[in-house]
């Protein structure tokens, strides 16, 4: 397959490739492993799809050195090929092992994440770059430092500077005793702030954990990282089709929460493009997957999860 701008902005064309290709993937599997193996093959189809898909990417990045195209074009033509490529992942999967209702809200869920990640990754925006988030451990010796020099220089006898280091000492020990993972799914930079985003495709089920960890990881960017840090929460959907968790961190103060289209907005500004219009024009999930697969979906009310 030629790549250039016009095939990489034809969904049929890359459909049509990507499902080849499936086909090629499984029929080297099943001779492999036997049709009955299906989670063995369903662990090596999903990866050996996406490296097809990488390998169509580092060759359109190619092309787009050599040819001078612009942030937009360069974008768009990621954003088809991580699409029809999911298209695959979804439609091949089930081909071998038949989604039920648990196993394709997550994995919707996980390819929107991904999907989203490209808009920072392949910005439009000249001004946008992706950071390193800080580790826990740097975080915690920096703090650790600042307060025992604090302490140092208060107008106090040495024995009781001593006797406040030692306390000091018996309560950080408590923070010692866990690590704290300060990365979430995007850190970038523009202009003169940082973002820490999480993309969430909705909260439904029990998040508790989830949500205490997002709501200490926010506080330590907030209240102890000496930087202009914006925590943002991006989530797929509607905010009534969400649970109390979601409420929970909005109302926090700690993070700034987005919905449905109010996300979309929201990353538009960040990285200077439309994302919400382009999936409108390009992304029919219905009209993509095969026959098969979307009579299958309806008829187990699967189709849900595909609102985009």
């Amino acid at each position: 397959m030629e790549i250039n701008k016009n095939t990489l902005g034809n969904k049929l064309i890359l459909i049509k490739y990507f499902r080849n290709r499936a086909k090629e993937i499984l029929n080297e599997l099943t001779t492999e492993y036997g049709r009955s193996n299906y989670k063995k093959i369903t662990s090596k189809l999903q990866p050996a799809l996406k490296e097809s898909r990488d390998v169509l990417i580092r060759v359109a990045m190619q092309k787009a050195e050599k040819e001078h195209w612009n942030n937009e074009d360069i974008l768009k033509s990621i954003l088809m090929l991580h699409y029809t490529c999911n298209v695959l992942l979804i439609e091949a999967r089930h081909s071998v092992w038949p989604y039920e209702y648990m196993t394709l809200s997550r994995r919707v869920g996980e390819l929107w994440e991904s999907f989203i990640s490209v808009c920072f990754h392949y910005p439009v925006a000249q001004d946008l770059e992706i950071i390193v988030p800080p580790l826990f451990s740097d975080v915690r010796d920096s703090l650790h430092d600042e307060v025992k020099n604090y302490i140092t220089e208060l107008n106090l006898s040495d024995d009781q500077k001593s006797d406040l280091i030692n306390y000091y000492d018996k309560v950080w020990m408590l923070v010692d005793a866990g690590e704290i993972k300060l990365e979430l799914d995007m850190h970038c930079r523009k202009q003169d702030t940082n973002y820490n985003i999480d993309f969430k495709s909705g909260f439904s089920s029990n998040e508790k954990g989830n949500t205490n960890r997002l709501l200490v990881v926010a506080s330590i960017y907030k209240n102890i990282i000496d930087s202009p840090y914006q925590n943002l929460m991006m989530v797929r959907s509607a905010e009534d089709e969400n649970n109390h968790y979601l409420q929970t961190l909005k109302n926090s103060s700690l993070w700034e929460v987005t919905c449905s289209d109010s996300t979309y907005e929201s990353l538009g500004e960040i990285v200077g493009f439309d994302l919400k219009n382009w999936i409108i024009n390009n992304i029919d999930w219905e009209s993509d997957l095969n026959s098969m697969t979307v009579e299958d979906f309806r008829k187990n009310d699967l189709l849900k999860y595909f609102k985009w």
